[in-house]
């Protein structure tokens, strides 16, 4: 695998803090056997998948302690591109655009750059989407599987205070943007200090709930700036995804290319899309304020994003039938994160990568939008 250039600096934050021990109250764990994650060496992608044996470093999600002194000013998200095209709608509608919407002069950018700045607007695109889905009772983002909000089943109680949250943030009245916000920043802290002592089911739940939060605390309301959330939230959230990961985020079964139970695979497939959804959102976060981003092999173990056919599938019975023939077409070896790498400039890939988007459902197409995209210089504009 080639040196990606993604590697900026070291970690976003030193260590500082210890989070209170206090134990959720949750429903008891479901029997998962997760093993800790390895890093893939520089090999073709049979050797990448052997590389899950091998002893894992540990996962840094860092941000600096200091953070407002790395950041550029806050640039609204909707104001990052020049808009040439302008003259191609109404006067009268381009006049009732609010100026904070209005496009800034970019210094020009290269091609690679360009693309950079658009895979983050891509992101928070459709990550802010997310919490909506929430309160709309409809679906559930790409995170949360199916099966945990079906008729019977009884929310973990991070879960169901997140679900309410989400509710009051939705509609929530002008002029009490701050009372919620209040409300979900204590709510994400009191997760954190969390920690100690977790099952893996307390665990995923505080997971997902902090996906949540992080994404309404960068964007309160309709009404209000994009914010970045408190550098202390922001450390207490690295030692939760370093503690996820160390927990492990694999099955015994998935080294040894054996079928898990569906219990034990929704709940680890479910672990690693938080996790990487803390990435996608600390990703952005960099590239929007010009600081130094992830190192993108630091999920480079993690197996990609599962199958859309797996993840939706409706009864254990259906997925057990579906995982075996999944198994016989990857031969065992299914598709890691580090292989995105290996994907070159343009339209054509290699046969695996091809074979995993082909199967790719709505959160892998957003892990293939920073395809290329990370080790490209960020983007620069004018007055910063």
């Amino acid at each position: 695998m080639r040196q990606i250039s993604c590697q900026y600096s070291n970690s976003f934050l030193d260590s500082s803090g210890s989070p209170s021990p206090e134990r959720e109250q949750t429903t008891s764990a479901p029997q998962v056997n997760i093993s800790t994650p390895p890093e893939p060496p520089a090999a073709d992608s049979s050797s990448l998948f052997e590389a899950l044996l091998a002893d894992p470093a540990p996962w840094d999600l860092s941000f600096p302690l200091d953070v407002n002194s790395s950041l550029s000013p806050c640039r609204d998200p909707a104001a990052l591109v020049r808009n040439d095209n302008a003259q191609l709608y109404p006067t009268g509608l381009i006049s009732e655009i609010p100026s904070s919407l209005l496009s800034p002069d970019p210094i020009a950018q290269s091609p690679a750059a360009a693309l950079t700045n658009h895979s983050m607007e891509f992101i928070f695109r459709v990550l802010r989407s997310w919490p909506k889905m929430l309160a709309g009772d409809f679906q559930t983002p790409p995170f949360i599987h199916h099966s945990y909000i079906a008729d019977g089943m009884t929310l973990p109680q991070s879960l169901a205070n997140c679900f309410t949250l989400v509710k009051m943030w939705h509609g929530q009245c002008r002029g009490a943007e701050d009372l919620v916000y209040r409300l979900i920043l204590n709510e994400a802290n009191s997760l954190l200090n969390k920690l100690d002592d977790l099952d893996e089911t307390a665990l995923l739940a505080i997971l997902q709930a902090i996906v949540i939060y992080l994404i309404i605390l960068r964007f309160p309301g309709e009404s209000s700036r994009p914010t970045l959330p408190p550098p202390t939230l922001l450390h207490k959230i690295q030692e939760l995804a370093n503690h996820a990961a160390n927990m492990g985020l694999f099955l015994q079964e998935e080294r040894e290319a054996m079928r898990p139970t569906w219990t034990a695979w929704v709940h680890v497939t479910s672990k690693r899309r938080a996790v990487l959804s803390l990435y996608l959102l600390h990703w952005a976060l960099s590239v929007f304020h010009n600081a130094p981003p992830l190192d993108c092999r630091q999920v480079g173990f993690m197996p990609a994003p599962a199958a859309k056919i797996l993840w939706q599938a409706k009864s254990e019975q259906e997925w057990n039938s579906l995982y075996i023939r999944w198994l016989a077409r990857w031969d065992g070896h299914g598709y890691i994160q580090g292989e995105f790498d290996q994907i070159r400039p343009g339209i054509k890939m290699e046969e695996r990568a091809e074979k995993w988007l082909e199967e790719a459902d709505e959160f892998g197409m957003i892990m293939m939008s920073i395809v290329n995209a990370t080790d490209c210089p960020l983007p620069t504009f004018a007055g910063h």
